[in-house]
C-alpha cells in the first residue's frame, strides 16, 4: 500500500517500499550531480541524496558535520536545518540550506548576534515556529542550564528566539523536543521536584501559554528522551537507554492510551538518539555521532505489533 503524503512534491517516492522495488527506478532525475560538494550542485529533494531502503545509511556524510543534533525540514521539504558546534562567536549554531532552482545553498548560520547557544531544530508541523535547545542564560552570571527557546517565523524570517516560559524550563530539560499539529511540546526531563530519571512530558498551549507539563505514561523505567512526536498525534518515538547503550522506541496511541514502546529494529548503530520523521512521513532520521542516518519509515510500522503485543 502506497504510504501516505503530508506536502505535495514528493509523488516519485511514496509508492517506495521494503517489499524489494527497485530504489533507482525511484530516484528524481540529475542525481548523478551529487559527486560535488558544493551545495549548489546538489540536485533534488533531501541534497540530492540517494534514497535509502530497509537499512540505515549516512544522510549527507561528508557534506555536513553534524555534532549534536538530528535535522529539521520545513513542511515543504525546501529547507533543512541542524545544529554544529563551532569555535567561533557561537558554542552551538543552527544552521539551514534552502533548496533553489540551480540547486541547494550554501549552509548559513542563524540567530547570530542573538544567542550564545543553540541547538537541535525543531520545525512545526505549520512552519510557523522553531523549537531548540539554548545553555543561554536569562541573567547574568547564572550557571548553564538547558532550556526550550523559540522563534516565530515573519516575512521578514526568524524572530529572536525566546524562552518558552517557566512552567516548561522549570524541568530538567535535556537534548531534542518534538511538537504536534496542536502546538503541543513533548521532552525529555527530570521533574522539578522529586524523580531522578529522564521520562517524557507534554505540554499543550492554551491561550498563548504552555501549561504545566504531564508525564507521559509510557510503562517504562528506563530513561527516555529526545522524543520525535507524529504531527498528528499517532505515535512517539523515543530514545531509551538500557544495558546495550540505547536504542529508539516507538509508542502508538491507541483509545486507551499509548501502548508499550517498542524498539525498532536499526541494525547495529550505535546508541541513536533524537529521532526525526521527514515530513512526508517516508523516511526516519537518528542521529549517531558523528553522523545522522535515514532509513525507510517502514520500520516504525514494523514496530506497531511488537507493541500492540506488550499492551
Amino acid at each position: 500500500m502506497a504510504r501516505r503524503v503530508r506536502f505535495a512534491g514528493y509523488s516519485e517516492m511514496i509508492r517506495l517500499r521494503c517489499s524489494g522495488l527497485a530504489i533507482g527506478a525511484l530516484l528524481v532525475a540529475g542525481l548523478a550531480c551529487i559527486a560535488s560538494s558544493d551545495f549548489q550542485h546538489l540536485c533534488g529533494p533531501y541534497l540530492g541524496q540517494r534514497l535509502p531502503g530497509c537499512t540505515l545509511e549516512p544522510f549527507a556524510q561528508g557534506l555536513i558535520e553534524f555534532s549534536h543534533s538530528s535535522i529539521a525540514m520545513s513542511p515543504d521539504g525546501t529547507e533543512i536545518y541542524w545544529a554544529e558546534r563551532t569555535a567561533g562567536p557561537m558554542a552551538s549554531r543552527i544552521m539551514v540550506t534552502q533548496r533553489l532552482d540551480e540547486g541547494w545553498s550554501e549552509p548559513v548560520p542563524l540567530f547570530v548576534g542573538m544567542m550564545w547557544s543553540a541547538d537541535c531544530p525543531v520545525i512545526s508541523p505549520d512552519g510557523s515556529r522553531m523549537f531548540m535547545n539554548s545553555i543561554d542564560p536569562l541573567v547574568e552570571g547564572e550557571r548553564e542550564t538547558e532550556r526550550l527557546w523559540v522563534s516565530e517565523r515573519g516575512e521578514a524570517g526568524w524572530s529572536a528566539p525566546v524562552p518558552v516560559g517557566s512552567r516548561v524550563n522549570a524541568f530538567g530539560l535535556h537534548w531534542q523536543c518534538g511538537v504536534d499539529a496542536e502546538g503541543c511540546l513533548y521532552f525529555g526531563a527530570v521533574p522539578p521536584v522529586g524523580g531522578e530519571n529522564d521520562d517524557i512530558y507534554v505540554s499543550c498551549l492554551v491561550g498563548g501559554e504552555f501549561q504545566v507539563p504531564e508525564k507521559l505514561e509510557l510503562s517504562s523505567e528506563l530513561d527516555e528522551t529526545t522524543p520525535f512526536v507524529d504531527p498528528l498525534g499517532e505515535y512517539i518515538l523515543i530514545s531509551r537507554i538500557d544495558s546495550e547503550g540505547g536504542h529508539i522506541a516507538a509508542s502508538f496511541r491507541t483509545a486507551d492510551g499509548w501502548t508499550v514502546p517498542a524498539k525498532i529494529d536499526l541494525g547495529d548503530v550505535a546508541y541513536p538518539v533524537c529521532p526525526y520523521v521527514s515530513p512526508d512521513g517516508n523516511y526516519l532520521f537518528v542521529l549517531s555521532w558523528p553522523d545522522v542516518y535515514w532509513v525507510d519509515a517502514q520500520v516504525i510500522e514494523d514496530a506497531r505489533p511488537m507493541a500492540a503485543e506488550s499492551t
